[in-house]
């Protein structure tokens, strides 16, 4: 699937039109269509704004279509982002153990890069507070652990049979 139809699709699923997604992301609802339709590929920075509005990943977003990413010249603030966006998907693929010559390939490894994705969004957005935020954001984690639905589901050892 491309990165056009993937955003349709998860436009779709959050119930949002062209114009509330374009509007959210703070770019047209005209350059949106375009990337929809697979008439334009949207630069990183766009995808990692789509990206957050939608709460998914770069990595569901673009998947294996890498050349569908715009490579128009950028301007010096996009080059900063552009460089620092494409470190940090190497340092996620590194930490799963991928690589350009390693790609993931399935399901399982999707997951691991949006998981490692998560971890390194969470902590930079820690590092934005100060010691009384930093204090407070562990405490609602320690709220959100409680939440049954949200802990990992640990696999439990059958005893071994008697014979």
């Amino acid at each position: 699937m491309t990165i056009g139809k993937k955003i349709l699709e998860l436009r779709v699923q959050k119930e949002l039109t062209q114009k509330q997604l374009s509007d959210m992301c703070g770019f047209s609802q005209s350059a949106l269509n375009l990337w929809e339709n697979d008439k334009r590929k949207p630069k990183i920075g766009s995808l990692h704004k789509i990206a957050d509005v939608l709460h998914v990943s770069i990595s569901d977003l673009v998947g294996d279509n890498y050349d569908d990413i715009s490579r128009e010249p950028l301007s010096l603030p996009d080059m900063a982002d552009e460089v620092k966006l494409e470190d940090y998907v190497q340092q996620i693929w590194a930490e799963c153990g991928f690589s350009s010559l390693n790609p993931p390939k399935t399901k399982n490894d999707r997951k691991k890069i949006s998981e490692a994705e998560l971890k390194y969004k969470l902590l930079e957005r820690f590092e934005m507070l100060n010691l009384e935020g930093k204090g407070s954001a562990v405490s609602q984690l320690a709220l959100l652990t409680k939440i049954p639905e949200y802990r990992i589901r640990k696999k439990t050892k059958k005893p071994p049979s008697q014979e």
